[in-house]
């Protein structure tokens, strides 16, 4: 026995010094792991007593710990900290009710690492197809885990504190075997049929009552949103140099990890993840990861996403729309889920030309007017603004874009929508990943006229990646807006109307990259000037049907300086040719064999 708690002093004495800081053990503040208790108190004792303390390591024993809203909707919240380390052990938090995991704010140095989140009764629910017929459908739910009641004949999904019925839009399907999302389908596969007289048959199994656009085959899984709150997973605002690492998040009611405002931010092995144990299919009810106006560098490694409700990662700007010219100083900007702030420099954005213009610094930023739908703020600059702003053009941060790296990644078919989606200035990188996705793969877009999601690229490059099988839920004929027209898509609102248009994005180089494609879309540009595509290898894959408007590898729009050479073609792939609108046909470059230009 001494020799027993010799070893086990020793364990300790060897655990507790692997800590270069102060250990904040939350079990000294009475967290009890795997109690069912609620730890909040503690937590937030445990995270208050890190205050002063020299680089602080926020400590888990391994263990669950439940967290509920009684006192905050905020899990874990570590404001005004530096040098912090929040080491999970391996534990698991689980939410209970509308909750956010995490805020991170004005914060400096921090890494949260070792621990996974989850909700034991989801905003999300999911069920399996049991049959079919021109005037019903019926569906079985695990009461268990996805509990129901049916009231004036309408199915409601319960949860802690919330009853709610089914958010049509956000209904998908997907494959039973594979867990994939179902090829050729998109949001609202079975309409509203969800929202129609619905019965219980027998415990579990739900008749509705109507027709359906599509049969899915028996044993297909429906899942379904039905929340109304939107909180984000890690919520990152105002910071510096934040990691997160060994990180699982099976399920959050928005983004699983969102940033704003902040320098530096880093996902390594952390990731949205759909949780196998529980027969999941989905997991996040948004993008896997979200970052808006951040700079320095976003960095994600080691990442494999499953379930996501959206995008496996977008990096982006905010155009703020100029509503009204005040005086020659000022301007009203209509509200974002954004802010500007004192002191940044701003571009002036035409909206015509969507062309960065004049540089102009804030002095100040008033807060909102008006009410919720129709916010808006005043922006004070510290010289007089250019005769020519008017109405309608927007502002667009300098200040705050990041470069990108993306490496070592793999984004799956078992997540909706895009892949990467990337608008910066600042260099990209997306390298060693691994893609089969049901939308676009790649995506840069930059938008005046929906998202607002900003801006042009300056220097991208997508390099040694793999590229199977991806867009089978692309834009198809008469589906206009889903998720991207080709493996690599580059749609900016801005839209060509001659050779002489201005290109948007710059600087896109594709190289050695390997596309295995079953259809016929590899790439699609509009308004880029100087497109490099080389040494990629294309192979031509049996593994769905074509189906998409595309009917060329390469169609581009308003490019300019585009070569594509040196690639190695399967004799197999017949759409091998390039489609040219708004642009001369000199302006591309092609030297690989037996490829044609059309306009």
């Amino acid at each position: 026995m001494k020799k027993l708690l010799s070893s086990l002093f020793c364990m300790l004495v060897i655990t507790v010094f692997s800590y270069a800081g102060t250990i904040i053990d939350v079990t000294n503040f009475g967290a009890r792991p795997d109690s069912g208790q609620d730890a909040m108190t503690a937590v937030r004792k445990a995270i208050a007593a890190c205050k002063g303390k020299s680089d602080p390591v926020l400590f888990f024993p391994k263990g669950r710990y439940d967290f509920f809203p009684k006192t905050s909707p905020i899990g874990l919240e570590i404001k005004g900290l530096k040098n912090i380390v929040v080491e999970g052990n391996g534990s698991e938090i689980v939410y209970h009710g509308t909750m956010k995991v995490a805020l991170i704010d004005n914060c400096e140095q921090v890494t949260i690492r070792n621990l996974s989140v989850d909700w034991d009764r989801p905003f999300l629910s999911q069920g399996e197809i049991v049959k079919v017929s021109s005037s019903y459908i019926d569906v079985r739910f695990d009461k268990q885990q996805y509990p129901y009641v049916i009231e004036k004949n309408k199915l409601l999904f319960v949860g802690e504190n919330w009853k709610y019925p089914v958010l049509t839009y956000f209904t998908n399907l997907y494959e039973k075997k594979s867990r994939e999302f179902m090829y050729n389908t998109w949001d609202a596969p079975l309409g509203d049929i969800f929202e129609k007289k619905a019965v219980e048959r027998k415990k579990g199994i739900v008749r509705f009552y109507g027709s359906v656009p599509m049969k899915p085959a028996k044993g297909s899984i429906i899942a379904m949103r039905s929340m109304k709150d939107y909180l984000f997973g890690f919520d990152v605002e105002n910071s510096r140099n934040v990691t997160f690492q060994n990180i699982r998040v099976y399920h959050c009611m928005s983004h699983a990890f969102f940033g704003k405002h902040t320098e530096n931010i880093t996902l390594d092995n952390a990731f949205a993840e759909a949780r196998k144990e529980k027969g999941r299919v989905f997991s996040s009810a948004c993008d896997a990861a979200h970052f808006m106006n951040c700079k320095g560098l976003i960095k994600v490694v080691n990442c494999a996403p499953t379930g996501n409700g959206d995008d496996f990662l977008n990096v982006h700007g905010r155009y703020f729309q100029i509503l009204r010219l005040v005086d020659k100083k000022t301007v009203e900007v209509k509200s974002t889920d954004v802010e500007i702030l004192k002191d940044e420099d701003m571009w002036i954005v035409d909206k015509n030309t969507m062309k960065r213009g004049t540089v102009l610094h804030v002095s100040s930023v008033t807060s909102n007017t008006g009410n919720k739908d129709n916010a808006s703020f005043r922006v004070i600059f510290d010289k007089a603004i250019p005769s020519t702003l008017k109405v309608g053009d927007c502002l667009e941060s300098k200040t705050w874009t990041a470069a990108v790296e993306v490496r070592n990644c793999r984004m799956l078919k078992t997540n909706r929508g895009h892949g990467v989606l990337v608008a910066t200035p600042q260099n990209v990188v997306i390298e060693d990943n691994y893609f089969n996705t049901v939308g676009a793969a790649i995506k840069m877009a930059g938008d005046m006229s929906f998202w607002f999601e900003s801006g042009s690229n300056g220097n991208v490059t997508i390099r040694n990646n793999v590229f199977e099988n991806c867009l089978t839920s692309g834009q198809a004929p008469r589906n206009v807006g889903k998720w991207g027209n080709a493996v690599i898509t580059m749609m900016p609102s801005l839209e060509p109307t001659n050779s002489q248009t201005a290109t948007f994005h710059n600087n896109i180089i594709i190289e050695n990259n390997t596309f295995k494609v079953f259809d016929a879309p590899i790439l699609y540009a509009r308004s880029v000037g100087s497109i490099r595509f080389t040494g990629n290898r294309i192979q031509q894959t049996s593994a769905y049907q074509p189906y998409t408007w595309q009917r060329t590898a390469f169609l581009l729009d308003g490019c300019k300086n585009v070569s594509i050479e040196g690639n190695i073609w399967d004799e197999k792939f017949t759409a091998r040719k390039v489609q040219v609108q708004h642009m001369n046909v000199s302006d591309v470059s092609c030297s690989d064999q037996r490829f044609g230009i059309q306009r």
